[in-house]
């Protein structure tokens, strides 16, 4: 079955060149180099591109007025691979960076590149289609209107809701350690050396969805915004085919 991946980060250039590498399973699917700084893009562009009037752009406003302006959004540049995953399967998602770009001397480093991971997310192929005409918007608010009235009338762990279809909570391991990473209102880490992010895949509702962390997903899905602000933000995607 066809599936699209993609991957969000920011990435903060100093000198010289470095890379990344998309894998599923063992299967390299791109290496990519990074040359120049990637950024967030900012709540000015929701108010420019989206109808004043659309659920969406409120959504998200309301979002970056709560956390002053720390909400993350969508970043300036977008990678997304038509990949093929037999059903069944549940592969697990790599994502490598090479990031050797600093000014150590002497057992000192004061300038280096960053990098920033902020979104990584799977859904099939003729689901996206339908998100790119538009299609998603209204499931989303009737998936989050669910899950409101889930938690005001039960109080139910459930109503937290599985996040669909990305994930922005990683594990990452450097050369000295593993830790976990959040990509939460606020987070702001930076990595500025060699490491690895590896996402698991699961089968929630009949369907194959990212385990960002190491907690199941229960509940009603809840679909990110965010995601569908990229329907609005095609300039910027890069697509790769794997079968071309």
């Amino acid at each position: 079955m066809k599936y699209v991946l993609f991957v969000s980060f920011c990435y903060k250039h100093y000198k010289k060149e470095n890379y990344f590498r998309v894998y599923l399973d063992d299967k390299l699917i791109d290496e990519v180099s990074l040359r120049k700084d990637i950024n967030r893009v900012g709540i000015d562009f929701v108010k420019k591109n989206l109808d004043k009037h659309s659920w969406l752009r409120k959504v998200l406003i309301r979002k970056d007025r709560m956390s002053n302006g720390a909400f993350p959004l969508l970043t300036e540049r977008l990678w997304l691979y038509e990949v093929e995953i037999p059903n069944g399967t549940k592969p697990e998602i790599k994502l490598e960076f090479k990031i050797t770009d600093n000014n150590y001397t002497n057992g000192f480093m004061t300038k280096s590149a960053m990098v920033r991971l902020e979104k990584i997310g799977l859904i099939a192929l003729d689901k996206f289609k339908k998100m790119m005409k538009g299609y998603w918007y209204e499931p989303w608010a009737y998936f989050k209107n669910k899950r409101l009235r889930l938690a005001e009338l039960m109080k139910h762990v459930c109503a937290q809701g599985i996040r669909y279809p990305t994930a922005d909570l990683f594990t990452i391991q450097t050369k000295s350690k593993s830790h976990e990473l959040g990509n939460f209102t606020g987070w702001d880490e930076w990595v500025g050396e060699d490491f690895s992010a590896t996402l698991k895949t699961i089968t929630k509702h009949k369907t194959l969805i990212l385990q960002g962390d190491s907690r199941v997903p229960i509940g009603i899905v809840d679909i990110d915004p965010v995601f569908l602000l990229m329907s609005k933000h095609q300039d910027v995607i890069n697509i790769y085919n794997e079968d071309q």
